[in-house]
């Protein structure tokens, strides 16, 4: 997101040329509050009891929310893939919530809160080291092993 985040502000900063930029990071929505060329558009949905119909028509202003769920779906990707998608957006939804204030301050919130997103994603994958850890049976270990083992714990920890 931070890459993109930075192209937008070069092409209008700095390039100034026509340029129709589609994604789905829903903090880029945010720029058009500081950069005065900016115009955000958006794809019309109807939803009802959960289901989505794309109506091909384009509005002014971002989402409101990411279809992406929804337009998995449609793609084929499997159901217990598509479940475990709603499980991490709610969790996700429940930690990183949405941020009122003015323009600047919502950016700056929202850069802040990405960084912190990031940390929670990662930090819900298990470590390395800890895993490796948890494997050892010290007690049918050689002294060759040992060593090599302490090698490995070294070369995790970096």
């Amino acid at each position: 997101m931070s890459l993109a985040w930075a192209v937008a502000e070069h092409l209008h900063d700095h390039v100034g040329c026509r340029t129709l930029f589609a994604t789905h990071y829903h903090e880029l929505v945010e720029l058009e509050k500081t950069r005065p060329r900016l115009k955000n558009a958006s794809v019309q949905v109807h939803e009802r009891e959960g289901e989505i119909v794309f109506l091909y028509q384009i509005a002014s202003g971002g989402a409101d929310q990411s279809y992406g769920i929804h337009v998995a779906r449609l793609a084929g990707v499997p159901a217990q893939v598509l479940e475990r998608a709603r499980e991490i957006l709610a969790f996700l939804e429940k930690q990183h919530g949405p941020d009122p204030g003015t323009p600047e301050g919502v950016i700056k919130r929202k850069v802040k809160s990405a960084r912190a997103l990031q940390g929670s994603l990662f930090a819900a994958l298990p470590d390395p080291l800890l895993v490796e850890l948890r494997k050892i049976n010290p007690d049918t270990l050689a002294p060759e092993q040992a060593v090599e083992l302490i090698r490995l714990l070294q070369r995790l920890a970096e």
